[in-house]
């Protein structure tokens, strides 16, 4: 996470900034990423099946760095 800070006091600076001390566990950033997914929809679900990736990438996708 990157925090967008807008201060124009260092009041204000110092006030943002605590934001950097705060830490989640891992159950809340679990749930985080639960109620946080989406459904890409089209095209990326029609190209995330393995037998259309392999005819559009002409059986080389394995073979990109992502």
């Amino acid at each position: 996470v990157i925090p967008i800070l807008g201060a124009r006091t260092l009041e204000q600076l110092e006030d943002n900034l605590g934001c950097l001390e705060v830490e989640l566990s891992a159950d809340h950033l679990d749930r985080l990423d639960q109620v946080s997914q989406i459904d890409p929809g089209f095209p990326h679900s029609f190209l995330d099946n393995p037998p259309v990736r392999k005819r559009i990438y002409g059986g080389t996708f394995d073979q990109i760095d992502l």
